[in-house]
């Protein structure tokens, strides 16, 4: 397959073909003596049987040069063209491509094929050191600016070659972080609906539960269900907002939830009814903004798996601040009805993600005495570091 800036020269060595053909009979047919030189129309056959394959100088480089210095030996066993120039700078051309646009071994060839060329004609003609000398500097000059030309051509393909590559590597980590930032979104939708709806429905639950013989409570559970509502909505036009884009609009960012914020949820759902309770182990600290949010969400997608699975049952969170890491452990007792498994569908694998994301763990399942229970570890010291 012919590479694509050789497709573009393909015009340009026809007109080098050309422009060589015209210099050949134009010597031939003005200034051509034949007594010296042979036929007239002999030497304008085989100039011209000399120039055509230059046509093919860059795309068969060595072909065409051997097909030049075959009509050119020809000429020379025929009729040698004594002082003729024109024929002499067909070869310095070839002998020129050959080294600028073949491999290594085919510039040696065709150097090779250029000097036994003029070495012959040389013989044939003079047979003078001084023409030998003259003949051949000029034939290893040409084939020294084509090496030199390949050399540079070579570089000039490898830089190209190295900044498609960058470019390539940067689109394709382009396109990963724009799939990571679509799944961390989805992961953090998952959490906000699913909590709230399940927050709502618990809500929902207790004032049908009240609704004839305690209006007040009905009332304090309609409000809840707007607070929740109104907070899910707001958290949902922030997310979205990161994904609108060209439309000359800023998102709306806000503050990332972190462990700060469980004593607010569990406010929230134990004006619904919920029995929660927050157990905080050793002194708070500060945490990294990626693992506060982590720790925050695994605690809230793990509370609302309980409120979904096991309705009417004490929760527990429990926070224990440890000197390499920070564990979160939710727990369940079942409840009053048969209880669930904790969850099978995105609320586990996302909590798994998160953690796995800081280099932590997860663990989940039945508890001996009934329940649920989900813990996570999440190491602290390398990422603090």
């Amino acid at each position: 397959m012919v590479p694509e800036r050789l497709r573009g020269a393909a015009g340009e060595d026809v007109l080098v073909a050309l422009a060589l053909a015209l210099a050949v009979q134009a010597e031939v047919w003005i200034w051509w003596v034949e007594d010296e030189q042979g036929t007239r129309s002999l030497a304008a056959v085989l100039g011209l049987a000399m120039t055509v394959p230059m046509v093919w100088r860059r795309r068969r480089p060595l072909p065409a040069l051997t097909a030049v210095a075959a009509v050119y030996v020809t000429w020379t066993l025929l009729t040698p063209p004594r002082g003729s120039l024109a024929p002499y700078l067909v070869v310095l051309v070839a002998v020129y491509s050959a080294a600028a646009h073949g491999s290594a071994r085919s510039s040696w060839a065709g150097l090779g094929l250029g000097v036994a060329a003029e070495v012959l004609f040389v013989a044939r003609t003079t047979n003078d050191l001084a023409d030998y000398a003259f003949i051949l500097a000029f034939l290893v000059g040409a084939w020294l600016a084509g090496r030199g030309m390949r050399v540079r051509q070579q570089r000039a393909d490898a830089h190209f070659a190295r900044a498609v590559r960058a470019e390539v590597d940067r689109e394709e980590k382009a396109r990963a972080a724009v799939a990571e930032e679509r799944g961390r979104i989805a992961r953090e939708l998952h959490d906000i609906i699913s909590h709230s709806v399940s927050v709502m429905v618990v809500q929902a639950g207790a004032a049908e539960q009240v609704l004839d013989r305690d209006p007040d409570q009905v009332r304090e559970s309609l409000q809840a269900i707007q607070r929740t509502g109104r907070d899910a909505r707001l958290e949902l036009r922030r997310l979205l907002g990161v994904l609108r884009t060209g439309d000359g609009e800023r998102p709306e960012y806000g503050p990332q939830p972190g462990l700060a914020q469980l004593a607010q949820l569990a406010d929230q759902l134990r004006s619904s009814g919920v029995d929660l309770a927050v157990d905080v182990e050793g002194p708070p600290r500060p945490l990294p903004a990626g693992v506060d949010l982590t720790a925050y969400r695994i605690a809230q997608e793990a509370v609302t798996n309980a409120l979904k699975h096991a309705a009417g049952a004490r929760v527990t969170v429990r926070i224990r601040y440890g000197r390499d890491d920070l564990d979160v452990e939710v727990l369940d007792d079942g409840g009053p009805g048969p209880g669930g498994d904790g969850g099978g569908g995105f609320g586990l694998g996302g909590m798994r993600e998160r953690a796995a994301l800081y280099g932590g763990e997860l663990e989940h399942g039945r508890r001996p005495e009934g329940g649920y229970r989900v813990h996570a570890r999440l190491p602290l010291t390398a990422v603090e570091a």
